[in-house]
């Protein structure tokens, strides 16, 4: 149900200006406001960039002296330092939105310090240096380049507006945004981690063998291990050691002092206690080899040596910048006196399929097609997977082919045809990888990497979607010209195209029709394998996946509406609903973002991953009575529930209540009169409610179908849904029938409009005696509500009469 807009302009709870930006503050909605003139911004811009220089050669300074100290830092001790810092920064920390500013940057600190560590010799001298002090300072410096960084794209960016006419102002605007969600880590929940990785990998386990004597089985194994060792395992080591020591409390209690130091060297020499020693202050958790026990020469492969990587620090332009490719991107690991460590979660995590991929490549070229070949057909069985477990009892073809024109002869390729109930999805999967060349240096290659993935894919979705629209009888063949699956095209009302890609860039995916240089079609839905494997854990039922996908293809067709990641938009499904038409009210609002919205949802994810962690899954409110009508289409498995459902889904939250409100109404008034009393009401969607119940005389379905048609013509509805419920004598919702009408079915189906007409009349008068005697009034006055439902005032429907 729409709202209606005011146009009103609220004051604000809180408002600071200084002429150039306003910014207030209405309950949790913050207003921005830019009053910049051109000359203002030209003039800023000016000013900016001609302290570019200075910016440039303050950073470039400053990475000179951090290089300079980390090669004097012990290795191992500087690593263990920057990564347990970031680890405590993380204790209890369960959604992003708890990180803060320092955090970000400390969270990252590891994977620069060892990526310089890989770039340059170490001249590490333990008799000439204070460590402690030295590794302080390191950490310091790290977390200020970070910082200067950050700001150093906003003078970057005003030089490239005055010297570079080739980028215009949008080009600009998401190089930056590029350039500052490369900051973000982690793609996956944890529950989730290994769980796509296992599809796509498994496959090459031969192969695997071959170059690393490891198997795809063993590789996945270590990688649980190493989740495992990297995360958790330090605090619940931690927790082993306090835990020992309340023994040795309880066991020292009564006895003398040569007793309780026998029991401190009993407790000292158990190997049980000795491991835990070496995981708390040792270096145990992080050595690949103790921990995945692979052969080492996956482990060599996968390592890079210190000093190995001279190409982060080669001279050039932006030489050692954290915006460049980091070493630590390519090999995860990093050797240190012959033992190869994991010190960085993320970029492990985040990067291990290309990684060994490109690794493969690297031992055999010749795998290079092999590898494409299984690579596709693995992430379309796995995304065609995906759709099954949301989509239960789906039909799912893979491979389609659909001819050029009239003939056989020239054929265009699908990847997946969904079908479900009315429902028709079209998805293409794009299991190539995306360049991460920094947007700052080759803005060219991120442009051609977003066409060739997500344009490429659009375009296959709308060739796809123009056949399939061009005809009633739709055929689509296999790769030999045999006809595969034959549908008519009138019978699917719910459309859905997706761009599935492996590679996760959530930040741009989850607003992808926004990004200026890509001809996206409105109403494509991009989105990666990880955050479709979200929804199947999300969502236990296809009815309410299926209306979320409606809201979410509607987000797609705002002009306003800018969101960072494709769990916000879930996040304000769950609070708003229609979120599009939500950002929408918002009549001054340029671009509408949103902050907060997936904090409920990262709480539930850990959840599923970490059993300390108590988070329930949040959900829209939605009545128990409308839960149960839904539950009770579903299981009946009737056609036309997805879009029945969509129309109860669709309604605000207090239409929704009176819905229910209306049921109970009827189910207690029923009683009172002893017959079946309908109600109408006529909305964005009209609808006619029946409710059935044991010893209460009920229309016959001719005489409900009669009173629909009527009610339809009376208000000038072309069409209405029709629903019929049943209830036992405990009022427990027993069926649901329902159906869709349209006007032009009184033809169809040779309904006497006389009679109709008629019989809305009468309804009418028996509506208006039953309003007058609810409202204990004497007539109907110009501004009230019209008694035939139309939703108008009196005065403007039937009382012109």
């Amino acid at each position: 149900m729409k709202k209606k807009r005011n146009s009103k302009r609220m004051p604000f709870d809180e408002f600071y200006s200084n002429g150039f930006l306003e910014l207030g503050r209405i309950g949790n909605v913050v207003s921005l406001k830019n009053n910049f003139t051109e000359a203002d911004v030209l003039e800023r811009n000016k000013e900016l960039a001609q302290q570019y220089d200075e910016k440039k050669a303050e950073i470039d300074a400053l990475i000179m002296d951090i290089r300079e100290n980390i090669s004097k830092c012990e290795p191992l001790s500087l690593l263990m330092a920057a990564t347990e810092r970031g680890m405590f920064n993380m204790l209890n920390t369960v959604s992003e939105i708890q990180i803060e500013g320092k955090q970000n940057f400390e969270l990252r600190t590891v994977e620069y310090i060892q990526s310089i560590l890989v770039s340059q010799e170490s001249y590490f001298e333990e008799i000439h240096s204070n460590q402690e002090e030295l590794i302080e300072k390191v950490l310091e410096e790290v977390d200020e380049l970070y910082m200067k960084t950050q700001i150093f794209y906003i003078y970057w960016a005003a030089k490239t507006t005055i010297d570079d006419k080739d980028l215009n102002e949008k080009d600009i605007q998401y190089i930056m945004e590029a350039q500052l969600m490369g900051n973000v880590r982690g793609k996956r929940y944890q529950f989730q981690q290994l769980t796509n990785l296992k599809t796509l990998l498994l496959p090459h386990s031969g192969k695997m063998e071959e170059l690393y004597g490891v198997s795809a089985q063993d590789l996945l194994a270590g990688l649980e291990k190493l989740e495992y060792s990297l995360s958790s395992a330090k605090l619940d080591s931690w927790k082993g050691m306090f835990n020992e020591f309340l023994k040795f409390q309880k066991a020292s209690e009564g006895k003398s002092s040569e007793d309780i130091e026998k029991l401190f060297d009993e407790i000292r020499e158990s190997q049980q206690n000795l491991e835990l020693s070496k995981k708390c202050f040792g270096t145990d958790l992080y050595d690949i080899k103790k921990v995945t026990e692979w052969d080492d020469r996956l482990v060599n492969s996968l390592s890079w040596d210190i000093g190995e990587c001279r190409e982060f620090i080669d001279g050039g332009i932006f030489s050692g910048w954290i915006i460049r490719d980091l070493p630590v991107q390519k090999k995860p690991f990093i050797k240190i006196n012959g033992v190869s460590y994991c010190f960085d979660y993320y970029n492990l995590f985040d990067n291990i399929y290309r990684i060994i991929q490109k690794d493969m490549k690297r031992h055999d070229s010749k795998y290079t097609t092999r590898w494409a070949d299984i690579q596709q057909r693995a992430s379309e069985t796995l995304v065609e997977e995906q759709f099954k477990r949301l989509l239960p009892g789906c039909q799912s073809y893979v491979g389609n082919y659909y001819p050029i024109g009239n003939s056989l002869k020239k054929m265009d390729e699908n990847d997946i045809i969904i079908l479900y109930d009315d429902t028709l999805i079209i998805a293409e999967v794009k299991a190539g990888s995306f360049t991460y060349t920094p947007a700052i240096t080759d803005y060219k290659a991120h442009k051609s990497s977003f066409d060739s993935l997500i344009g490429k894919a659009d375009y296959q979705c709308e060739r796809t979607l123009s056949y399939i629209n061009n005809a009633e009888e739709i055929t689509f063949y296999d790769d030999k010209k045999n006809e595969k699956v034959t549908f008519n095209r009138g019978k699917y009302k719910n459309v859905f195209t997706f761009c599935v890609t492996v590679d996760n860039f959530n930040a741009f995916e989850a607003k992808i029709e926004k990004m200026n240089f890509l001809q996206v079609n409105s109403g494509t839905i991009a989105i990666s394998v990880d955050d479709l494997e979200v929804y199947t854990a999300y969502f236990d039922s296809p009815l309410y996946f299926l209306h979320y996908l409606k809201q979410r293809k509607a987000a797609t067709r705002s002009k306003t509406l800018l969101l960072s990641d494709e769990l916000d938009h879930l996040g304000m499904y769950i609070v708003h609903n229609n979120y599009e038409m939500y950002a929408g009210e918002f009549d001054d609002c340029n671009s509408f973002a949103a902050y907060g919205y997936r904090e409920d949802l990262d709480a539930y994810f850990a959840s599923l991953h970490c059993k300390e962690v108590e988070s329930a899954k949040p959900v829209q409110e939605i009545p128990n009575e409308i839960r149960k009508i839904i539950s009770v289409v579903e299981e009946k498995q009737l056609f036309g529930r997805v879009s029945f459902v969509n129309f109860l889904l669709d309604y605000a939250p207090e239409t929704r209540n009176q819905l229910v409100e209306t049921i109970h109404y009827l189910l207690k008034r029923q009683r009172e009169i002893g017959r079946m009393f309908p109600a109408f009401s006529n909305g964005d969607v009209m609808h006619g409610c029946f409710v059935k119940q044991n010893g209460i005389k009920e229309f016959g379905e001719e005489d409900r179908l009669n009173y629909m048609y009527a009610n339809m013509m009376k208000v000038g509805q072309n069409e209405s849904w029709y629903i019929l419920l049943e209830y036992d004598e405990s009022d427990e919702l027993q069926d649901v029938t329902f159906k869709k009408l349209y006007i032009e079915d009184i033809d169809k189906d040779g309904y006497d409009k006389n009679k109709l007409e008629k019989f809305a009349d009468v309804i009418y008068q028996n509506r208006v005696v039953e309003t007058l005697k609810k409202q204990h009034k004497k007539k109907i006055y110009p501004n009230d509500p019209c008694p035939c439902g139309s939703g108008k005032k009196y005065k403007k429907c039937c009382g012109k009469a």
